[in-house]
């Protein structure tokens, strides 16, 4: 089994019959458990993606929050260079694609500390939540959400759309009377 799976590509057998050679024999065992790693046990951030160590201390911090940023944390996040903000917001929205329950999750206070720092981010926020199953969405969410541009195209999609719960279908609602 071990065997099929390292020589997918033929072109290497010879090293991998030398490698399986080497004692301990594995070329009987199944080590796919023992080698597998699910996105939930990776960690958030690698080195290889060359943050900056502010970035990084500023991504874990981001990850712990519960409730909006606080002004020293978003301050903190405006001296960032933008190519360390895109990669943040990149892993965080990764690690927000794994939330079922939206109303709202602590990530989205990140996903919104990280906008607030890059406007242009925006559009990223935005296409995750337009990509949202509406089902997930819960009415607290929108008065969070519902003054933000980047929001706007989520909020007429859940308005209209049929999987939306009426709660929050009241709530975009009522929002929207009360902006006008």
């Amino acid at each position: 089994m071990l065997y099929s799976v390292l020589c997918a590509d033929h072109k290497k057998t010879a090293f991998f019959n030398g490698l399986l050679a080497l004692p301990p024999l594995l070329h009987d065992t199944d080590l796919r458990s023992v080698v597998y790693v699910s996105r939930e046990h990776l960690p958030i951030i690698s080195r290889v993606e060359q943050l900056s160590s502010e970035a990084i201390n500023l991504l874990e911090a981001l990850v712990g929050i519960r409730q909006g940023a606080s002004a020293q944390l978003a301050a903190k996040l405006k001296t960032l260079d933008k190519r360390d903000l895109a990669l943040m917001m990149e892993k965080l929205v990764g690690r927000a694609k794994q939330v079922t329950e939206w109303s709202p999750p602590p990530i989205l206070h990140a996903l919104m500390a990280v906008v607030s720092a890059d406007p242009d981010l925006g559009n990223v926020l935005s296409r995750l939540l337009v990509e949202l199953p509406p089902a997930q969405i819960k009415a607290p969410m929108i008065p969070l959400i519902q003054d933000k541009s980047w929001a706007a195209e989520a909020l007429q999609k859940w308005a209209m759309h049929p999987d939306a719960s009426r709660p929050v279908k009241n709530a975009i609602a009522s929002e929207t009377k009360g902006n006008k």
